[in-house]
């Protein structure tokens, strides 16, 4: 909560939301001794009290962005960091943003990036991954969007793109995908391009709460989606909640049987909160 946030007498500002322009936007207003209530999207204390500006505007252009600073940060020593995920092909990996923002309604997501799916292109991805192996020796790439597959077109181009390229790497995406949104010519692809690994948020084996929770996936189809990555050689891993509104012990076994019986590699379950 930005408002409580502000009740530390340490901070002076908050920037709810995406913050790259309008960081930069307050930091120049400070810097210049402008008005900082003309900064659209921040937070701040007037006279001990809490006050807002206007919210700002999603991004929609994410290719304006500029790629983060990483030669301002000691990326060696987070190559020495213990992993808690075994699965992780090389401790050298990174993790990218392709897109922000999800238009699907499901009742237990974040929605930090608006019901907008915002995308960058194939071409601008592709040039940050390149940064990222060529001068920073990255070798896995973890996609962490919320939504990848929403424009499997895309996706496919920015796969063909590694793959005609000369890079190396490992793909992930820890952060899942939408099973329903995925094709075998896709599959494909991914597995051209280095994907080893891919997590699928399926939530629950119930095919009532999947209505009731608004993820609305066809079980029957999902599991069909399991098999075909696992038969490119592709690890499958699921991601389950546990505890959702009206769930009964029946589903919560229904949840483990989906896990047991759909040829997933591996499952992690998380008890709502």
């Amino acid at each position: 909560d930005p408002k409580s946030i502000l009740q530390n007498k340490n901070i002076d500002f908050v920037v709810p939301g995406e913050g790259e322009i309008t960081t930069k936007e307050l930091v120049d207003a400070i810097e210049q001794g402008g008005n900082v209530s003309e900064v659209k999207g921040i937070g701040y204390k007037l006279d001990s009290e809490v006050v807002f500006t206007p919210a700002r505007p999603f991004i929609e252009n994410l290719d304006v962005l500029p790629f983060p600073a990483w030669d301002l940060v000691d990326i060696e020593r987070y190559f020495c960091f213990p992993t808690f995920n075994i699965f992780y092909s090389s401790r050298q990996y990174m993790s990218v943003f392709t897109s922000r923002g999800c238009p699907y309604n499901c009742i237990y997501c974040h929605k930090i990036f608006g019901k907008k799916f915002r995308a960058r292109t194939p071409e601008n991805i592709f040039q940050e991954i390149e940064i990222l192996c060529k001068k920073f020796n990255i070798k896995e790439i973890q996609i962490v969007d919320d939504c990848f597959n929403l424009k499997p077109e895309r996706a496919k181009k920015l796969c063909d793109m590694i793959i005609d390229s000369d890079l190396d790497i490992a793909i992930s995406f820890p952060n899942g995908v939408r099973g329903d949104l995925m094709d075998e010519e896709l599959l494909i692809k991914l597995k051209k391009a280095g994907t080893y690994k891919i997590n699928y948020g399926i939530e629950t084996g119930s095919q009532r709460l999947q209505k009731f929770i608004k993820k609305n996936v066809n079980l029957k189809n999902l599991q069909k989606v399991i098999t075909l990555t696992n038969s490119h050689n592709i690890l499958s891993h699921g991601f389950f909640i546990l505890g959702f509104p009206t769930e009964t012990r029946e589903e919560v076994q229904q949840t483990i049987e989906f896990a047991r019986k759909s040829k997933l590699n591996t499952a992690g379950f998380f008890a709502l909160s």
